[in-house]
């Protein structure tokens, strides 16, 4: 039986709008900031790999769960001149509950005016996620509500899945399943248990389900988020296999698993027939510990631990 782990938020970024008026007085306090003392370190980004988007990116360390841990500080956007702000992003699944004091302390003493602009913070990003253990990525069928969302699956060498991606990264909506212990390259332990007449080898797996989600809105206004965990339905093959024993269907589920639901279903030509097993998915195969409506309010919970000075 699958066990799953807590919701927690994986990693978030904020922008926060300056002034113009303010805006030459705040670089120029980061930037002497930076020579006075080392808690401000320069992060470098090669222009081979990843386009500068930021003047300036700095890094400075706060409290963590297990010692300390990396702000990220970007300012002065190239790109958007004329709408300065600045653009903060950590790991709160990883830092202590006062992250978010410390962050905003520390900004304090450099920018002038930040409470005032605080209030006006956006949650450009954020990663809800949940790891589930004793289940493989073959075991999930996962789709969305529309047939438009593009789908890419990650392989091993020898065939099995080790990723899926549910959207375009540049889409403000993507959803990211991949094997957390093949990520790390780690082996994975086994566990065995003992058959009718012979030893079953069960490898003990971690699956990562994340939602990446981007602007969603004001920090001020977290409590009336739309519930983006809606436009993504999550089963499992098992369960799709033992809803019908046709062989349409077996031969849906089997294009499935060969492609992936996204693309299977988008496959089907007659938008009822499509509309039909996207609902049987949803409504007849889904585990126990997905529920959208759940985990949303979870993550409003979390988001309001996160950001609440």
């Amino acid at each position: 039986m699958a066990i799953c782990s807590p919701l927690f938020l994986d990693k978030c970024s904020l922008t926060v709008p300056v002034a113009r008026e303010d805006w030459d007085v705040t670089t120029e306090n980061l930037v002497h900031a930076r020579h006075r003392n080392s808690s401000l370190k320069p992060v470098f980004i090669s222009s081979s790999t990843r386009r500068k988007i930021y003047e300036f990116s700095w890094k400075f360390y706060i409290d963590g769960v297990e010692g300390k841990v990396a702000c990220l500080l970007q300012v002065y956007p190239l790109y958007t001149p004329n709408a300065p702000y600045m653009r903060l992003e950590w790991n709160p699944s990883k830092s202590a509950p006062s992250a978010i004091n410390e962050i905003f302390n520390f900004l304090a003493i450099h920018i002038p005016n930040l409470a005032n602009y605080w209030r006006d913070a956006r949650l450009s990003r954020i990663d809800i996620a949940i790891d589930v253990h004793r289940i493989s990525m073959d075991e999930l069928l996962t789709c969305t509500k529309s047939s438009r969302t593009t789908s890419r699956i990650l392989r091993q060498n020898e065939g099995r899945k080790n990723g899926l991606y549910l959207g375009a990264r540049s889409s403000n909506y993507q959803l990211c399943i991949y094997d957390k212990i093949f990520e790390r390259r780690k082996k994975s332990r086994a566990a065995f248990t003992r058959g009718s007449d012979r030893m079953k080898y069960i490898p003990i797996s971690k699956i990562r389900i994340e939602f990446r989600f981007k602007d969603l809105g004001f920090i001020r206004d977290i409590s009336s988020f739309e519930n983006q965990l809606l436009r993504y339905i999550i089963s499992l093959t098992s369960l799709a296999y033992n809803f019908s024993q046709t062989i349409i269907w077996k031969n849906f589920i089997e294009r499935c698993e060969e492609v992936g639901a996204q693309e299977a279903l988008r496959e089907i030509s007659c938008r009822k027939k499509r509309a039909q097993y996207r609902k049987i998915l949803s409504l007849r195969c889904t585990p126990n510990w997905y529920n959208p409506r759940v985990l949303w309010g979870m993550a409003l919970e979390r988001m309001h631990n996160t950001f609440r000075l």
